[in-house]
């Protein structure tokens, strides 16, 4: 089976190829991608029949359904999503198979399988399907899911007060105070987090509008903050972001 990967995450790529060579043999890779310029690209150019796309939906550049969108995609996908609710529905809806992450083995092979009897009589409505994630239909991830060694726990998106980079590692503070790493970066997770809720501030910092204790003028029309509580990093709204960030707490 020949397979194309659209994923902009190094280790998730990893895993569904490491996964996808459990469940599908022979198995071909024929392309992986890591943004919708590159798809659309790398689709321009090779226009070659290809079984079967696995997409995350949400990437660094937009959502990958813009990618079948423009390219007239005639070939099943398989989405993957750390999203929930109501895209899901509408998912299930159109008859897109969908996967949420983390994805294991069982869940792929299901789809797999679903996607084998279905071969190409049924493309799904890549317009449709924009409209209803962007408009209204997108559900904003309720918890993350944080790797301790061996263990996982799913800290709930309400009790994080700021997502923050520190020596290249993003971490996030919640309002007990514990600092924990997330496995996103802070361009993946201000698409996962209510913009109502969170405000990313400058290149290394997104707040939560629970967390802000204080805030005073700074040089150049910026804004100092203070954060309840407290985090290592510099809390002063960047110039460019600084009129967006009065109108965010106006809600």
């Amino acid at each position: 089976m020949k397979i194309v990967l659209i994923e902009d995450e190094p280790l998730a790529m990893q895993r569904m190829e490491k996964l996808l060579s459990k469940i599908i043999q022979p198995l071909e890779v024929v392309a992986k991608l890591d943004s919708v310029e590159s798809a659309l690209n790398w689709f321009g150019a090779h226009p070659s029949e290809i079984d079967l796309i696995l997409a995350d939906i949400q990437l660094g550049d937009g959502l990958s359904l813009e990618i079948f969108e423009k390219t007239n995609n005639q070939t099943p996908v398989i989405f993957t999503t750390a999203h929930n609710e109501y895209a899901l529905e509408a998912f299930k809806h159109l008859s897109i198979d969908y996967l949420l992450k983390p994805i294991n083995e069982e869940s792929l092979s299901v789809a797999i399988d679903k996607f084998q009897r279905l071969a190409k009589t049924r493309v799904p409505d890549f317009q449709a399907l924009s409209q209803l994630f962007q408009l209204g239909g997108k559900a904003y991830q309720k918890r993350l899911v944080i790797k301790f060694g061996n263990s996982i726990k799913a800290i709930d998106i309400a009790d994080i007060a700021a997502f923050y980079v520190e020596e290249r590692v993003c971490m996030m503070c919640t309002f007990d105070g514990r600092q924990l790493a997330a496995d996103q970066n802070l361009e993946q997770l201000e698409a996962m987090l209510d913009p109502k809720q969170f405000f990313r501030i400058n290149r290394k910092v997104i707040v939560n509008v629970r967390a802000i204790k204080n805030m005073e003028m700074y040089s150049r029309s910026r804004v100092s903050l203070q954060l309840n509580p407290p985090i290592k990093a510099e809390l002063i709204v960047s110039t460019e972001r600084a009129a967006a960030f009065k109108k965010w707490l106006e809600g």
